[in-house]
């Protein structure tokens, strides 16, 4: 029952993000694809980067405790690899998004809007979307041991 309700939240909150990062893009130009923050930035990637955020830190709390407890004990196991990976992941996205913001453009380049900076957005995308299905997995675990 955990499982199921951690998946299921985690998979509203996936759907989201696999539609702003596939189809909102290369669609009709919206407001999120056009408000640029700063050097590409636009808001799309920051509400990408935000939901993604709720996925890794709050449905993914049971790996993040349970690499815990097995690094204190001197092993590691399965949630370890987990958090090792998409915690990397999601943080390169962060950093890069950082990045962005501290770089001052003296002329500008042809690349524009979420062209520049949707690239990035895809640490958040494989951080969810990872996490998502290894709690399918988990779910699928526990139904099968009833």
């Amino acid at each position: 029952m955990k499982y199921r309700n951690r998946f299921l939240v985690s998979l509203m909150v996936l759907i989201p993000i696999l539609i702003f990062m596939w189809v909102v893009p290369y669609t009709a130009k919206s407001f999120l694809t056009n408000f640029d923050l700063k050097n590409g930035v636009t808001l799309y990637i920051l509400i990408i980067c935000v939901l993604s955020s709720i996925i890794q830190f709050f449905m993914g709390a049971p790996f993040y405790t349970g690499a815990y407890k097995s690094v204190r004990h001197g092993s590691a196991n399965m949630d370890v690899l987990v958090v090792l990976g998409t915690t990397a992941a999601w943080l390169y996205g962060v950093i890069l998004i950082f990045m962005r913001f501290g770089i001052e453009e003296e002329h500008e380049t042809p690349m524009k809007g979420h062209m520049r900076i949707h690239e990035h957005a895809h640490n958040f995308e494989i951080s969810a979307s990872l996490i998502t299905v290894i709690l399918l997995g988990k779910y699928l675990e526990s139904f099968s041991k009833k």
